[in-house]
């Protein structure tokens, strides 16, 4: 019995499969997206399945599915550079729940096309370019949402304040709109939430009357000088004002807003 193997068409079906993946994990753990190294990364490793599936003639020694099985892993790895091992763990768990649904979904379909070309032959070609068209919108669509996802992380950060012997790990938000400044130094002021402030001890000190104008109202702001901090994308600052609101933001997990100007 002769078995002809493409290997084209297998290394292509496998990198388009790889990247789907690549694609829904990120979005589960909340990665960045990094299209370009996926594509390196799932090339790279599609050649390395295409090699052990050509050379060794089954997928059913237990060799084969370690050495597959570490693939994934090292893939996993290159694509999405995890920052920690406990990431890297919901990477490689998010990656395979989403294999198992993929590969069940793709069985029923297979199995509902099969019925389908058999009893209209004639139809084969259009449906696989159907299947393509459904498969460019999936992967526009889920882009879409990664690329929505980045840009909100992106303005989002924790940070490590330290202020008179203490340290807090706050949420921060980049805020192009806070254009805050002392009338007194010309320096920009931060914005903290009131919770924080009790918590930090502020309201035991003496404040700052820092005026501001906004659409709401005009009105005075009691600002505090605060130590230290770092914020997770590596700007320090020292000895910076930062005055009190009772209404910080919609995300009641912002502790302090920012002011890039």
């Amino acid at each position: 019995m002769k078995i002809c193997f493409y290997a084209d068409l297998y290394w292509i079906l496998n990198f388009i499969m790889n990247i789907f993946l690549l694609n829904m994990t990120a979005y589960l753990s909340q990665s960045p997206y990094k299209m370009f190294r996926w594509c390196i990364v799932s090339s790279l490793c599609s050649a390395i399945s295409l090699f052990f599936t050509y050379y060794c003639r089954t997928i059913f020694d237990l060799k084969i599915i370690m050495l597959s099985f570490a693939e994934i892993l090292l893939m996993i790895y290159a694509a999405l550079k995890p920052y920690s091992f406990r990431m890297y763990v919901r990477q490689v768990f998010y990656f395979f729940e989403v294999t198992f649904i993929t590969a069940g979904f793709l069985m029923t379909i297979r199995n509902i096309l099969f019925e389908i070309i058999i009893q209209h032959s004639h139809v084969s070609l259009l449906i696989i370019f159907a299947g393509i068209i459904i498969l460019a919108i999936v992967f526009h669509c889920l882009r879409e949402c990664m690329l929505k996802d980045e840009m909100s992380r992106k303005s989002v950060d924790f940070a490590m304040l330290i202020n008179r012997g203490r340290k807090y790990k706050i949420k921060v938000l980049y805020d192009t709109g806070n254009h805050l400044i002392s009338p007194y130094t010309g320096e920009p002021v931060m914005i903290i939430s009131k919770d924080f402030a009790v918590r930090a001890g502020l309201d035991e000190l003496n404040p700052i009357l820092i005026p501001y104008h906004s659409i709401g109202g005009d009105g005075l702001l009691n600002a505090y000088r605060l130590d230290f901090i770092k914020i997770g994308r590596g700007d320090i600052r020292r000895n910076f004002l930062a005055a009190v609101s009772d209404e910080l933001c919609t995300d009641k997990d912002i502790q302090m807003i920012l002011n890039i100007t």
